[in-house]
């Protein structure tokens, strides 16, 4: 199947995404489709038949949604909203949406045309992509308190990243299960509601609403104040984390604390991000999710970034065994002595290395956007980036030991900070 497609159906690259942002539009609840109710709220009599209704502390009648299109940045996008009515925070709002039941095969026929002209397919590759039923979905994590509202949330085909522009599309799906995330007495509940069978499904694990570090490295940068706040990764090398319910505002005086404790050394920022080293080394890297109102960051310990090749060569040929002639070798011997597995680390090197390609090659179109053999090798850059990104993406974060992860995510980092200097 064609790159593109697979990015529509698997949403494995976001670099190639046209830019819909999310501004308050209004909406019209006509367009819902006709079996759910005006704005998107289950019929209340389906929900009180549900023998799980009364188990789950959160009703999603309580969440009044609506979809319809709006003109963003001049370009027609299909946008979710909704309204908060329940006593709680909602931390996270999701809903698929499935292909309509009795939809006709003209209808059918209609959106895999649309589709074709839009992503360029051929007709076998559409061929492919009808063994899949029409699905859409739309998410978000953004903070809402009780009362009040979340507007223009884009919706995407299928399970990618390809925003949604056509209202007609939306007509032929209708909503398949909606994943509520909600915060009770400090603790993220989660909870799904699923529209065929108007049943309650809720997860029995719940997590800390607001998590900080257990670590030193953590205490090197302030502590955001948040309404929720995430840690994913907390050791003493490095430290991530997630802060939520943060406007622009509060993330560039966050921003202003950090400087004021010393980081400041090699800076590099702009709106919505910065990044810098503080005279220990330890290095910051902070950027603002403007679709969710929220603010990413890590703090990293002092190391040589700059010498790692030449460290680890020095460390092969000072561990390399004075028999020669071996034909077999340990499980040890097949790993770098700083515990990263050579063929890991020469995929991440792979992958930082073409996007020190790629960055060049974009000033260079940037620069001269009519030089046509540039134009010819922009559509091959872009098909070896999706490539490059589904590579990257395949490694399983859970597979990785402590500095395996370290490098990923460090090499992660340099990658995007690389994008952010020729695109930003």
């Amino acid at each position: 199947m064609r790159k593109k497609l697979c990015v529509l159906l698997l949403g494995l690259c976001s670099v190639l995404i046209s830019a819909c942002g999310n501004k308050e539009v209004s909406g019209n609840p006509g367009d819902i489709p006709p079996s759910y109710g005006e704005e998107g709220t289950v019929d209340k009599k389906e929900a009180s038949e549900s023998e799980n209704t009364s188990k789950a502390e959160f009703n999603i009648e309580d969440i009044n949604w609506e979809v319809d299109e709006g003109i963003v940045d001049g370009k027609r996008c299909v946008l979710l909203s909704y309204t908060n009515n329940s006593s709680y925070m909602i931390a996270g709002f999701e809903i698929t949406f499935q292909e309509r039941s009795g939809l006709t095969e003209e209808e059918k026929e209609t959106f895999y045309t649309d589709i074709q002209e839009m992503f360029e397919a051929s007709d076998e590759e559409i061929e492919e992509l009808k063994e899949y039923p029409i699905s859409m979905h739309a998410e978000t994590e953004r903070i809402t308190d009780a009362g009040e509202s979340v507007t223009s949330v884009n919706c995407y085909y299928y399970t990618g990243y390809y925003y949604l522009k056509d209202i007609n599309h939306y007509r032929l799906v209708e909503p398949d299960i909606a994943t509520v995330r909600y915060v009770d007495k400090d603790k993220i509940h989660t909870v799904y509601y699923d529209y065929n069978s108007g049943k309650y499904s809720v997860e029995s694990e719940t997590e800390a609403a607001y998590q900080w570090t257990q670590t030193d490295l953590g205490n090197k940068i302030p502590k955001p104040d948040a309404k929720v706040l995430g840690s994913s990764l907390d050791t003493e090398e490095l430290f991530m984390f997630d802060a939520y319910g943060m406007s622009l505002e509060q993330f560039n005086a966050y921003v202003e604390e950090c400087k004021s404790m010393g980081y400041t050394v090699e800076a590099n920022g702009y709106e919505g991000f910065y990044s810098a080293d503080d005279a220990e080394g330890y290095n910051i890297y902070m950027y603002y999710e403007e679709d969710d109102f929220a603010l990413s960051g890590t703090v990293e310990a002092p190391y040589d970034r700059h010498g790692e090749d030449s460290k680890e060569e020095e460390s092969v040929e000072d561990a390399a065994p004075e028999d020669t002639d071996s034909d077999t070798n340990s499980d040890a011997d097949k790993k770098t002595v700083d515990g990263i597995r050579p063929e890991f680390k020469e995929a991440m090197d792979s992958y930082e290395a073409f996007y020190d390609e790629y960055c060049d090659f974009m000033k260079k179109y940037q620069e001269n956007p009519t030089d046509r053999t540039l134009i010819d090798g922009y559509m091959d850059m872009l098909d070896r980036n999706v490539e490059m990104t589904e590579k990257f993406e395949a490694w399983d974060e859970s597979e990785m030991n402590d500095e395996e992860l370290k490098y990923y995510l460090d090499v992660s980092n340099r990658v995007s900070k690389k994008m952010i200097d020729v695109l930003g």
